[in-house]
Parts: C-alpha cells; structure tokens; sequence
C-alpha cells in the first residue's frame, strides 16, 4: 500500500464539512456496494462510499443543496487511486450546537489481516449549522493506493462511527478487488 507523501494513508483534515440541504438523512448514496456501507442506530447514521473521483471535494463543495453523485468504486488496478468518504447524520448536539462523532478506520487484506487500523480519530467534532438530519461528510477521508507488495483480491474498509454525545456507534464496511 503506497502513501501519498506523509503516511500509508493520507488522512485529510477538511474545514467543517457543508451540509446537504435535505432535511431527511438519504443513506442509501445510490450505488453503495453493499449494504453495510450503510447503517443506522436508532437516529444516529452513517454512510461510506468508496470512489475513484480525484475532485470528489469539488463535487461535494458545489452540490448546492443535492447529494452529489459519486463515481463509485469496486475494482482498482495497482497504482490506481480510491477515496473513502464518510458521512453522518443526525449526531446529538449539546446546549450550544457541537457534536462529537469519532470514528475507527481499519483496512484489511484478503487472507483478512490487517493492513491499517487507527482508532478514537476525530471524524467531526464542533457547532454544525443546520438541521442535525442533514447529511455531512465526516472530517477524515481516507486515500489508498495498492502497491506491488499489496495482495490481489477483496480488501474490505471498517468504520465504525461513533456519536459520542449520544453513546451510539454504527459500524460501516465496504469492499474493493485490488487486480493484480
């Protein structure tokens, strides 16, 4: 797995993430590769898309009030780049507005090791404007690139989202063949 300049995955720290304007959370993101990449706990939800759009912030930034279409990834060739985007919906605010939602990332290979695991990252913490049910792209976003030392086969990503305000956490995995 190569890393971009930094470290095996390129974590990117955005600006708090713009809300959609769809008062009603929409987690199906048409075209998910499974129904795992999905989920919801009681109010509490989360969505994971796996996509080879380089400009997907672009995307994101001028959707203007719609969900913006993703192209979604389900098989890369070595050297070929992915992006995982995360998104929330409906965290628990406190008395000022602020949410904490916390999230684990863990990519894991084929023969089911892991290849990468980090816990406890701040994947959206502060005030959000808005309704609570509008659907945000969480603040780590995850680049992978398969080196030649990378096993060919199903790589699987785990995120587990975690509403720290309300106690809540939703597991999310989605899935990637890595050609050889």
């Amino acid at each position: 797995m190569k890393a971009g300049l930094v470290a095996p995955f390129l974590f990117a720290l955005l600006a708090p993430a713009f809300a959609a304007q769809d008062p009603r959370p929409d987690f199906s993101l048409k075209g998910a590769a499974n129904a795992a990449a999905t989920r919801r706990d009681d109010v509490f939800g989360g969505s994971l898309t796996i996509t080879t759009d380089a400009d997907w912030r672009k995307q994101w930034n001028d959707a203007r009030g719609g969900m913006p279409r993703f192209t979604e990834a389900s098989g890369i060739s070595r050297g070929r780049r992915i992006w995982v985007l995360v998104f929330f919906a409906n965290a628990r605010t406190d008395l000022g507005g602020n949410v904490s939602v916390e999230c684990d990332v863990r990519f894991v290979r084929p023969d089911g090791t892991a290849a990468y695991e980090q816990t406890d990252l701040p994947c959206f913490k502060g005030r959000i404007e808005g309704p609570p049910g509008n659907l945000r792209l969480a603040a780590q976003q995850i680049e992978f690139v398969g080196d030649e030392k990378d096993p060919p086969g199903t790589w699987r990503v785990e995120v587990k989202l975690r509403d720290t305000g309300a106690k809540r956490e939703v597991p999310l995995v989605g899935v990637f063949t890595l050609r050889g």
